[in-house]
C-alpha cells in the first residue's frame, strides 16, 4: 500500500526519483515508516479539514480614516506630537 509523505530533506526515492524538501510523494507503507523514523519525511492525513481563509473584520464607515471630510489629520489616530502651529507666540 502507498503513503504519501512529504519530504523534510531532498529524498531521493525509487530510480533516481528525487523529491525536495515541501514536497510529496508516494512511497511504500514500509519506505514510509522509515523516513519518518528517521526524519526525514513525515505522514500526510488522508483528509485534511478544508481551510477556509480568515475573514476581515468590518470597517464601520465612521471608522474610516478622512471620514470626517475636514482635512486635517485625524488626531485621535495619530502617534506623533503637537506642533504648534505657525505663528504661535512661545519661546522657541
Amino acid at each position: 500500500m502507498a503513503v504519501k509523505v512529504k519530504a523534510l530533506i531532498t529524498l531521493v526515492v525509487g530510480k533516481a526519483q528525487e523529491f525536495a524538501p515541501g514536497q510529496e510523494c508516494e512511497v511504500s507503507d514500509e519506505e514510509a515508516k522509515r523516513l519518518i523514523s528517521l526524519g526525514f519525511a513525515e505522514r500526510i492525513k488522508k483528509s485534511p479539514a478544508p481551510q477556509t481563509p480568515p475573514q476581515k473584520p468590518q470597517v464601520k464607515p465612521e471608522e474610516k480614516q478622512g471620514a470626517n471630510n475636514d482635512n486635517k489629520p485625524d488626531d485621535s489616530k495619530s502617534g506623533g506630537q503637537s506642533v504648534p502651529e505657525t505663528g504661535a507666540t512661545g519661546g522657541v
